[in-house]
């Protein structure tokens, strides 16, 4: 279930502090059975007023790219 796939992430990936799951019917461009996972970094601690920095928290590649592995 989706809700089972966002709680792989976060244990999987303790730098996450949020994801959130859609399954294809909500993208419809999407096959049956695909799930798309968006996450948010846990950014607490994290000085966020840099202005190199972005606005907001993202995952960078890297990240994305372990997640999706």
């Amino acid at each position: 279930t989706a809700w089972d796939l966002e709680r792989l992430v976060l244990d999987q990936f303790p730098e996450i502090y949020l994801a959130r799951s859609l399954s294809w019917r909500h993208l419809k461009t999407r096959r049956p059975g695909e799930m798309t996972v968006f996450v948010v970094p846990d950014v607490r601690g994290q000085d966020m007023t840099d202005e190199v920095a972005p606005p907001a928290p993202f995952a960078d590649l890297a990240l994305r790219s372990r997640i999706q592995a």
